[in-house]
């Protein structure tokens, strides 16, 4: 289990998820960025993402942020990893003080699960 320290100071347990389970998210979110319009050049690979303007980038973390399926689908994975040591359950975010952790959680569940695939496409090709 890989531990990642959040700003608040707790820890987010980063379990093993399965192949199957990240290539499903992968697949989510991609679709669901087809209606921001980004327009990355492939020979640039993702380093082209950075020459992007505010307010593209501005709408590709308001739509993961506000995507419903996104939001299920990382809660799913989140079931996989543990929040200050405990096994995330539906409520751990409940209570107030846990809240400001929820999402800082999810993205760095999502990058956990996602980042070999992200990490791939900056790749030369063979």
């Amino acid at each position: 289990m890989t531990i990642k320290k959040l700003a608040s100071g707790r820890e987010v347990g980063l379990g093993d998820i399965p192949l199957g389970e990240c290539e499903d998210v992968l697949r989510l979110i991609a679709n669901e960025l087809l209606s921001v319009g980004i327009d990355i050049n492939l020979e640039g690979g993702l380093k082209s993402l950075m020459t992007q303007d505010v307010n593209t980038i501005k709408n590709i973390l308001l739509k993961l942020v506000g995507s419903k399926p996104i939001w299920a689908a990382a809660e799913q994975l989140m079931l996989r990893c543990k929040y200050n040591g405990a096994a995330i359950k539906p409520d751990t975010f409940e209570p107030k003080e846990n809240r400001k952790d929820k999402i800082p959680t999810m993205m760095a569940v999502l990058k956990h699960a996602l980042g070999d695939f992200i990490e791939g496409l900056d790749s030369p090709s063979a």
